[in-house]
């Protein structure tokens, strides 16, 4: 159209429309150009599969994953106990709505004052008796003793530490925890059962015979109360 144009064989507002049309033309190209880099940006080093793809293949693991989670698998053998499940009933996250007890999740701990324990270790042995079994008196060994409790005025969040205040004459005596070996528990106990405990050291005779005058008054005590 240039070449007609400087012989005259065409008018120049043909010339102009021409050269509007390729500049449109010329537009769309570099639009689409920018379309196929977009397209290639999508799909990636793997051939055929766009970013829709993989989102799609996140949503279905992610499903599979929230699939497998509705199923319920017990960690070992147990009962149920506090089912509060109907038809219809509705499970959400981090909303418990049933306990489970393991066979293997019994122990026994009590709590004495500091001084009481300061001495205990694992020569000694214990004397037990349960609400659930007034009358009877059971022997356990001594597995641990916790070393530390909570201190409750202490608070490590960056604040100021509060000061628990005490106006007593005599303050109240601290307890840690004492945990027994017992792996043969009767079989009717649950977990939460009240118990008395009462220590000894084997290697004193006196003292075991005190413990067990005491454990055995308070086991009769349990037939009446």
């Amino acid at each position: 159209m240039k070449a007609l144009s400087k012989k005259q064989a065409v008018s120049q507002s043909a010339l102009d429309e021409v050269y509007k049309q390729y500049q449109m033309a010329s537009s769309a190209l570099e639009i689409e150009r920018q379309n196929l880099e977009v397209v290639r940006a999508q799909i990636g080093d793997r051939n055929g599969v766009t970013t829709e793809v993989l989102m799609a293949e996140s949503r279905v693991a992610q499903a599979e994953l929230d699939l497998s989670n509705a199923t319920v698998r017990a960690p070992s053998d147990g009962v149920v106990t506090n089912l509060r499940l109907e038809v219809g009933t509705m499970a959400n996250a981090n909303m418990p709505l049933l306990t489970f007890i393991a066979d293997d999740s019994m122990w026994v701990a009590a709590d004495f004052r500091e001084k009481s324990v300061s001495k205990v270790e694992q020569g000694y042995l214990a004397l037990v008796t349960f609400d659930a079994y007034p009358g009877e008196v059971f022997r356990f060994p001594v597995e641990s003793r916790d070393h530390g409790v909570a201190a409750g005025h202490q608070n490590p969040n960056g604040t100021l530490t509060q000061i628990e205040v005490n106006n007593r004459w005599v303050r109240d005596a601290q307890r840690t925890r004492i945990n027994l070996d017992s792996d043969h528990l009767p079989s009717s106990l649950f977990v939460g059962s009240r118990a008395t405990m009462a220590l000894y050291s084997g290697e004193s005779r006196f003292w075991q015979a005190v413990a067990t005058l005491r454990i055995r008054l308070v086991s009769w005590f349990h037939f009446i109360y």
